[in-house]
């Protein structure tokens, strides 16, 4: 019924100790819920007298179908019987997705009920701003002033017929809202189509923001904060400017630029795209140099070939990857078939009591901190670089060199021997995460204490990496963000360890921390770098 002035009826066989059928939400310990949002869905309430399992009227991947025509077009071959309307529809809005997590209830999607409500800025943007967002969980943002416009959630925009919706809503927006954009922000990879919509606009001023530096800004802005923050970017791919693909990062970043401090060590990625499907790929790349049991060795040999086959395994950060080779290796998926969905099936498969936590090394490799930021030197309107840290923060940091004795290793790793106020660039060896699993895996452990494990591994190492850059910049706030947030285990168990290390966490509520709300975060940047220097 999400928005659709056709609801899809169709039958499905419960299981014998539930009201609910199999299919809904499988693997899942938890299911959501919404109230009648209609008058309708009051009158078919009261008839029922009983919930009733709902799902949007749209085939996957498609714009929802919010005419009756198209969608008894579309959808006729899934759907018993169609109940119509005589009020029709005049735009597509899907449901909100709320969430309690750690304490507050988090948008993950933002829909009907809270779309087109503007967040307010902490400066006025000096002219109106569209930002397009990026290709997965689209949105688009006008920010006139302070007044954010973030748009409800349109899909993911893979194909024409998603972009002509979301042109359109954007059209829609543009005169219900009376704001005619000077500025247009865009993703920095262009082979997005929300990129190529953007530089098909003309008449306008068009600002490139790289993928994880939009996330952290989508926070700060979320927080009416201006930084600059250690953003702890863990998130899907991403474009990044050195030609790797990134999604596991580490940035001192504020609204106008960012440097990259610290990140995930780059890990092939088999077969290139494909491997997003296919998460014994990933689990082969991580597992790659470890010695596992023969059985296993055979699972992972042909996706081992693949991993060094150069052009075809791209190198990657992404800490999304990591997720899915854990839940390959538990048995929990052999094909991924929508964003996040190996994420999501091993947070419910986590015991949530297990407190042990595998080990990741943190490795600083030879030569000073300015060679691994991102193009040292320019000027931070183009998006590249911060200044140097300021007096100020190294004095900071002169109070935190016992901020890695307070963030405590996780059982059996090595304390990190610290850093200078001006180091290099961190790598964090997450591949030693999923070795651990496997490890464990193979030696009989229950997988979901596995589960809990590398969650709380990956929490403490997120953890002391931003105490060692604490120690190197100064910096004393951190922010959250990035599609991995969207799981709540996560979330809370990184949030505890931060909080007492002494940060300042910063954390999304009102916009998804994936990129839902990216195009927030990409205008935040283009009217922070439109301000006079």
């Amino acid at each position: 019924m999400s928005g659709a002035a056709s609801s899809a009826a169709s039958s499905g066989a419960s299981s014998a100790d539930s009201a609910v059928a199999c299919s809904g939400g499988p693997g899942r310990r938890t299911l959501g819920i919404t109230l009648p949002a209609t008058p309708l869905h009051h009158l078919l309430l009261a008839e029922l007298g009983a919930p009733l399992a709902l799902t949007g009227g749209d085939v996957a991947g498609e714009p929802l179908a919010y005419e009756d025509a198209d969608a008894l077009t579309r959808l006729s071959g899934i759907a018993d019987a169609f109940l119509t309307h005589d009020r029709a529809i005049h735009s597509r809005a899907d449901d909100t997705v709320l969430r309690p997590m750690a304490g507050e209830i988090t948008v993950l999607r933002r829909g009907r009920g809270h779309a087109p409500e503007p967040i307010t800025l902490r400066r006025p943007a000096p002219r109106p701003v569209l930002a397009c967002g990026a290709t997965v969980a689209g949105t688009f943002c006008l920010l006139q002033g302070r007044r954010a416009h973030l748009s409800q959630h349109l899909g993911d925009l893979d194909d024409h017929d998603t972009l002509r919706t979301f042109a359109a809503t954007i059209d829609h927006y543009q005169a219900l809202l009376g704001i005619h954009p000077e500025i247009v922000a865009h993703d920095a990879h262009p082979g997005h189509l929300a990129t190529r919509h953007a530089l098909e606009l003309t008449g306008v001023d068009h600002v490139a923001v790289q993928h994880h530096h939009a996330h952290v800004a989508a926070c700060l802005a979320d927080n009416g904060d201006l930084g600059p923050v250690i953003g702890v970017v863990l998130d899907g791919l991403g474009h990044g400017p050195d030609g790797t693909l990134w999604g596991g990062e580490f940035l001192r970043a504020d609204l106008t630029g960012y440097q990259r401090l610290a990140h995930l060590a780059p890990v092939p990625m088999p077969g290139g795209p494909a491997a997003a499907r296919r998460p014994w790929r990933m689990a082969a790349a991580y597992l790659r140099d470890h010695p596992c049991d023969p059985e296993l060795r055979d699972r992972l040999a042909g996706a081992l070939q693949q991993a060094g086959s150069g052009q075809e395994s791209p190198l990657t950060s992404c800490a999304g990857h990591l997720f899915d080779a854990v839940a390959a290796l538990l048995g929990l998926r052999e094909t991924i078939t929508y964003e996040g969905q190996a994420a999501a099936e091993l947070e419910q498969l986590t015991d949530p009591a297990e407190t042990g936590a595998y080990p990741a090394a943190l490795r600083q490799p030879a030569g000073p901190l300015a060679a691994g930021l991102m193009a040292a030197g320019q000027s931070p309107a183009a998006g590249q670089s911060l200044a140097g840290p300021t007096a100020a923060e190294l004095a900071r940091a002169e109070l935190a060199r016992a901020d890695l004795a307070r963030a405590e290793p996780a059982p059996g790793e090595p304390a990190f021997a610290g850093l200078a106020p001006v180091g290099g660039l961190l790598v964090l060896e997450a591949a030693d995460l999923v070795r651990a699993a496997a490890d464990d895996l193979t030696a009989g452990t229950d997988p979901a204490v596995i589960a809990g494990r590398f969650h709380n591994g990956l929490a403490a190492a997120v953890t002391r990496t931003c105490a060692a850059l604490r120690q190197a910049t100064g910096l004393t706030a951190v922010a959250l963000t990035g599609a991995l947030f969207h799981n709540a285990l996560l979330l809370e168990r990184t949030l505890q360890r931060l909080r007492a290390a002494g940060f300042r966490v910063l954390r999304h509520v009102r916009v998804p921390p994936g990129d839902g709300g990216l195009s927030l975060g990409q205008a935040a940047v283009a009217a922070a770098r439109d301000h006079p220097a």
